[in-house]
């Protein structure tokens, strides 16, 4: 019995061993960059010697040295560039799969779906992809810290609650997006349109709003939004503003207040004719309209 388990534990063992080195050489070869340079260091040994011993044979040294550099440049210049050509339409095929998986959570309400979205997205940003179609999705509470989304579409998606600090936002359609309580610490806003979006009680600390269309956002209760940000957007038209910011916005650059027809509207109040009259009795009137 002592002998026979002795055996087993042998066979095991070299079973072991067989299926590591297998394990070994499916890694190593996996890789076509890896296969191209392990036949490059093999045949190129083999073609020096070759040359080396047909020195002193003058009619097959010409044959032989043409053709074995010739090889030699087929493997480096050809396979170098099928091993990128593969590597591009690997990377192709993970973009457009990424893609799918989050169009497939478009319409999946539930906190998997959010985790799975979120997941993806940093997959697709590893592949050195921002655009992202992110319409109608709910992103609440999702985690997309330190994200790149320029360029994406987020149209009448859910936000709420979620972390896009120190993110790439910068040219990016939020229209009609919710974005309640959202942390944008420090992100890239810029060039991005942000039309009718419920920013109340979102965290704008240290965030680029250069550029921005804020045009009927609600931005009531805002944390750590500064005048200085404000004054670098593009549009306020129909915003609602915290009182302290609406009357600096109307003493330094009531031009963010108007639209482009030249109308002046302010939560739906059309006070442009008398805010140039008299600011400290629109002021008291938008005071009182907001509560």
């Amino acid at each position: 019995m002592k002998g026979k388990s002795r055996q087993d534990c042998q066979a095991a063992r070299r079973f072991h061993s067989w299926r590591g080195a297998g394990s070994f050489f499916r890694k190593m070869f996996a890789n076509p960059l890896t296969t191209s340079a392990i036949l490059l260091a093999i045949l190129a040994p083999l073609v020096i010697i070759l040359s080396m011993s047909r020195l002193y044979d003058e009619n097959g040294i010409r044959t032989i040295l043409a053709e074995a550099h010739g090889a030699l440049f087929d493997i480096l210049i050809f396979g170098v560039l099928v091993v990128l050509i593969n590597k591009m339409g690997e990377r192709r095929t993970e973009i457009k799969r990424y893609r799918e998986n989050i169009f497939d959570c478009r319409y999946w309400d539930s906190p998997e779906a959010i985790i799975r979205t979120a997941s993806n997205i940093r997959r697709l940003n590893d592949l050195g992809c921002s655009q992202v179609d992110l319409n109608f999705h709910n992103l609440f509470k999702a985690n997309l810290h330190n994200t790149n989304l320029r360029g994406s579409k987020i149209i009448e998606a859910n936000l709420g609650l979620a972390s896009l600090s120190n993110s790439d936002v910068s040219e990016v359609n939020l229209e009609g997006t919710i974005l309640v309580g959202t942390e944008l610490v420090d992100a890239d806003l810029r060039n991005s349109r942000l039309v009718e979006c419920d920013l109340r009680g979102a965290d704008f600390a240290n965030a680029n709003l250069e550029n921005v269309d804020l045009s009927g956002a609600n931005l009531l209760g805002a944390k750590r939004l500064k005048l200085e940000q404000l004054k670098t957007v593009a549009a306020l038209y129909g915003a609602s503003l915290d009182p302290h910011l609406l009357e600096g916005l109307q003493e330094e650059c009531p031009e963010k207040l108007v639209d482009r027809g030249g109308h002046y509207r302010v939560n739906d109040l059309e006070l442009f004719d008398r805010w140039k009259k008299n600011k400290e009795k629109v002021s008291q009137q938008y005071k009182e309209h907001v509560g």
